[in-house]
């Protein structure tokens, strides 16, 4: 949380989706915590759409549903 709004997580998304372009991916897709507001934030602000939620049994009971995000790379 201290380095939160620094601009780190918005530096390593773009270069994660130039990476993916780069290598021939149309569609990136990610999950977030549910619990996670300031991530699920981000997300949505570089543009992902969220699209469900998927549930990960072999995470601790508190922690086990996820929000999936997709965005569209041009």
């Amino acid at each position: 949380p201290r380095l939160q709004g620094r601009g780190y997580g918005s530096a390593l998304l773009r270069v994660c989706e130039q990476l993916a372009i780069e290598n021939g991916y149309g569609i990136f897709r990610l999950d977030v915590f549910e619990g996670n507001p300031a991530a699920r934030g981000l997300y949505e602000r570089h543009g992902y759409r969220y699209r469900g939620q998927i549930q990960y049994r072999s995470k601790p009971d508190d922690h086990q549903i996820y929000a999936c995000y997709e965005k569209i790379l041009s």
